[in-house]
């Protein structure tokens, strides 16, 4: 429960006028932590217009906030606090208040407190007679009653006993005097009451086992060793007793304990402690054989170890320097005697030793902690080494380098750089102007300068002795400028380089050929090549390169020239220069350079390889050759063009291929050219191998043949050559060619004409050719044949043998003068007809009819268009029926006479 735990209900009544009263608890003792909530009350109200609402609280005369009290009903304040803390303590009061003025006032003390409590309650016997128990009040903010009782349940049962004499050993205690020790196990209880609670503490004590022994007396040391103290001491009492030792160092804090186990004799040595250290040591003890307590701590006695050599060194420091003209210093030391932890002893002497030398003293401790090394030499590096001496020994050495006085030399100067040849230059050198100590070496650093945009390559280093001034060096490249700088070192160390020094060596000829040779055909060039490249690298220039020699040749495998191995035909190597312009400048060093190769055949592999040449000479013969073909010309002109064969209507033809063909050949243009007939045409091959052969040639007929080469390429846009010289031939007399113009006509029916020309190949002369025509119309009839030497004829066919109202056929063949049979070549006539006189006049007579009819006929049209323009009346004749039928009869008969 979180509320007031004790209350106490005092009212106080506040008298007023009008009867008004206040009513609230007159004093509240409220538990440390908890929560109080106290009323005030209004009685005894005669008069309606005061309520709760006007009730305020204040403490120790400060109004409170109001959110610490509320409004319970009409007549009821309630003051709440939590979580109480001893500054919540005073006066408080409620008031009622109305128009600035007190009406009624009621107060009330508000206390805080804690618990009863006590602390370290325990009980001791020392001597196994007489024992006491002690306590020690826990303050708890309130009056507090403490009341001691006791019981044995061997003696007194259950029942509690007050104390026997509470005033022998003071305040808070109970004292058993060797009567009233009954010696079993008791129950000790102190009982704590004050206004919030009542609190009981019960321990148990048996004096017979838990009695705890007098110190042990008499407590001796004695130093053994720097490292070991021997402590003996005298028992309390007779009896069995076991014991335990503690020691404290001067430099320790808390005490430590040598063994964990009790001892049982009265005497133990330690060992393992620092020399010449004040050690305070104390002893205790508890019974041996029965359960007991440990005693009390002896009188703590006190002892030093005996002294031992410093087990560390000074704090040695360089204080100052004092040169002399002479280059000689005197040198002061200082140092700081090894802490005190360390020393072991009282330091009674410092040692102090020098090397190089062996320099030894001894300096009484009481003399400082400094002292001066006199005369030491300024360019010598000395140890010196301090040592604490005390009467058992020396510490460890301590000590410190005095470096001498020698500084880094100089810069030496380089007097002269010179090129001997292409591959050594000599240098020559002084000593520094401030060598600033004893000169050791010289170191001579070289290497090739960079070149722009780069990094140094690797720098070689040469060392010599000190009277070394010259040196030539060798082994380097032709013509490369190389950077030198030497440098001298002391017992310091190295000194600064000096002023860098370039020299080129002499130029050599090149080592190397150019680079990343490439060649190009030139399309539109068939007879050139355009070679670029890239100048030699730098390495193998060996100096500054003025031109190049461009070396061609056909290409051929394993070629040989005077017993060397070059990839060249016909023993012939053709060159070329190429030369230079602004050698020196940097961009024409490192530029591609280009060159056109010209007056090559087309079409044709050519080796190429290029030189360099500087003012030394020319480079040496280069393996990087590379290959590339020309590109394709105008195809050469075939040779030896024949004719192999010759017939009526085939020539066969032979040639061979060109001397320089200059390109790929594809293929041949063969022609065959008719020079006589214009009828004969003239013939086109594309073979691509020889021979060939023309056919369906004019027999008799005189041909030129001609012959070119021709290529797949497109450039150049002519891919054929010239033709080459002709060749005339004519060929033999062959069966002539068929009649030309063949044409066939009959004027009365029965009689045909013939008229035809010559054939337009007649594959042979004209004179004697002979024409054989025939012409037939009825099937199965012998046709009409008659020979002819002219070009027409006129055959009679016999009416019996026709067939009227088809076309007759006729055919003409031409007969060369040695009888050979040409082709027939057939005409076909109109429709053959054989005519009867006899019949004429009704045939006439028919056409007249109808010729009167029509133009009866078109009159009367006529009429009646005019009669129409000219508005005239007029009206047709009726035609009567008779009259009708007598026209249609005599068309009829008109008709069938025809």
């Amino acid at each position: 429960m979180s509320r007031t735990l004790f209350i106490l209900m005092y009212f106080l009544l506040v008298q007023n006028s009008n009867s008004l009263k206040l009513e609230v608890a007159m004093q509240i003792v409220v538990k440390y932590g908890e929560t109080m909530e106290t009323q005030c009350k209004l009685v005894d109200i005669n008069v309606d217009e005061y309520t709760a609402e006007d009730i305020a609280w204040y403490k120790n005369g400060d109004v409170l906030s109001e959110d610490m009290y509320s409004v319970v009903n009409t007549t009821t304040s309630l003051l709440s606090l939590s979580n109480v803390t001893f500054d919540a303590e005073g006066n408080y009061s409620c008031q009622l208040n109305h128009l600035d003025q007190v009406v009624a006032i009621a107060t009330t003390d508000i206390v805080v407190g804690r618990s009863p409590s006590i602390a370290n309650f325990s009980c001791v016997c020392y001597n196994m007679g007489e024992m006491w128990c002690t306590w020690d009040p826990v303050d708890s903010n309130l009056p507090t009653q403490y009341v001691f009782t006791w019981r044995s349940f061997y003696y007194s049962g259950n029942l509690w006993n007050d104390c026997p004499n509470s005033i022998t050993k003071g305040p808070n205690s109970c004292y058993f005097d060797t009567y009233t020790n009954l010696g079993s196990e008791h129950s000790m209880r102190v009982t704590s009451t004050n206004q919030l609670d009542t609190d009981n503490k019960i321990i148990a004590f048996n004096p017979d086992t838990q009695y705890t022994p007098f110190p042990p007396k008499n407590l001796q040391l004695e130093s053994r060793t720097a490292y070991s103290i021997l402590a003996s001491w005298t028992p309390p009492i007779k009896n069995s007793l076991r014991y335990k030792l503690q020691y404290l160092s001067e430099w320790e804090t808390e005490w430590s304990q040598p063994t964990d186990e009790s001892l049982e004799r009265t005497n133990f040595e330690l060992f393992g402690l620092r020399p010449y250290t004040l050690y305070k040591i104390r002893v205790s003890c508890r019974p041996a054989y029965r359960l007991g307590r440990w005693s009390d701590w002896s009188d703590i006695i006190s002892k030093k170890t005996m002294e031992a050599a410093p087990t560390e060194g000074v704090k040695l420091y360089l204080s100052r320097e004092i040169l002399h003209d002479n280059n000689k210093r005197d040198v002061i030391i200082s140092w700081t005697p090894p802490p005190l932890i360390e020393r072991n002893g009282n330091i009674t002497m410092y040692s102090i030793n020098v090397k190089p030398g062996n320099l030894d003293s001894i300096i009484d401790a009481n003399n400082g902690e400094e002292y001066t090394i006199k005369g030491l030499d300024s360019y010598i590096s000395y140890y010196v080494s301090v040592k604490a001496i005390n009467n058992a020994g020396t510490s460890p050495p301590s000590g410190i380098y005095i470096l001498d006085k020698t500084t880094a030399p100089g810069k030496p100067t380089i007097t002269n750089v010179t090129s001997i040849n292409e591959g050594t230059i000599a240098v020559s050198w002084e000593e520094p102007d401030n060598p600033n100590g004893a000169i050791i070496n010289y170191v001579l650093s070289y290497a090739a300068s960079p070149t722009i945009g780069g990094e140094h390559q690797q720098w070689h280093r040469i060392t010599f002795n000190s009277s070394v001034f010259y040196f030539e060096v060798s082994n380097l490249k032709s013509f490369v400028q190389y950077e030198f700088k030497i440098q001298a070192k002391n017992n310091v160390g190295f000194g600064g380089n000096s002023h860098t020094v370039t020299e080129y060596t002499m130029e050599a000829e090149p080592t190397g050929p150019a680079t990343n040779l490439t060649l190009r055909s030139i399309e539109s060039n068939p007879h050139s090549l355009s070679a670029s490249w890239i100048p030699p690298c730098l390495d193998d220039r060996n100096g500054i390169i003025r031109g190049y020699i461009i070396k061609y040749c056909p290409h051929v495998k394993n070629g040989n020239i005077s017993g060397q191995a070059y990839p060249c035909e016909d023993q012939i190597i053709y060159e070329a220069k190429y030369t230079v312009v602004n050698p020196e400048s940097l961009e024409s060093s490192a530029s591609t350079c280009h060159y056109d190769i010209t007056n090559l055949r087309p079409n044709t592999e050519y080796a190429v390889w290029v030189l360099p040449f500087n003012n030394k000479g020319l480079g040496s013969e280069a393996t990087n050759i590379v290959t590339r073909k020309t590109s394709e010309g105008t195809p050469g002109v075939p040779v030896n063009l024949k004719v192999q064969v010759v017939t009526s209507s085939e020539l066969t033809i032979m040639w061979e291929l060109p001397e320089e063909p200059n390109a790929d050949i594809t293929h041949y243009n063969i022609t065959a050219i008719p020079l006589n007939n214009t009828n004969c045409r003239t013939q086109y091959l594309k073979p691509r191998v020889s021979p060939i052969t023309f056919q369906n040639l004019c027999g008799f007929e005189t041909y030129m043949v001609l012959a070119s080469a021709c290529s797949d390429s497109k450039i150049p846009t002519v891919s054929c050559g010239r033709y080459s010289s002709p060749v005339y031939v004519t060929t033999t007399i062959g069966v002539p060619g068929p009649a030309s113009n063949v044409n066939a006509n009959t004027d009365d029916g029965s009689v045909i004409e013939l008229a035809w020309s010559s054939p337009k190949r007649p594959n042979g002369p004209l004179t004697g050719m002979a024409y054989q025509v025939s012409c037939w119309n009825k099937i199965n009839t012998e046709p009409v044949s008659l020979v002819v030497d002219s070009n027409e004829a006129n055959i009679q066919v016999d009416c019996d043998n026709i067939n009227e109202g088809l076309p007759g056929i006729c055919t003409v063949q031409a007969i060369s003068a040695e009888g050979q049979d040409g082709a027939i070549v057939a005409a076909e006539t109109q429709p053959l007809v054989c005519y009867n006189t006899e019949d004429w006049p009704y045939v006439l007579m028919t056409i007249a009819v109808i010729l009167f009819l029509v133009l009866l006929g078109v009159l009367i049209k006529l009429f009646c268009i005019y009669a129409t323009k000219r508005d005239i009346n007029y009206k047709v004749p009726k035609i009567e029926p008779v009259w009708m039928e007598v026209v249609v009869r005599i068309n009829i008969f008109v008709f069938k006479l025809s």
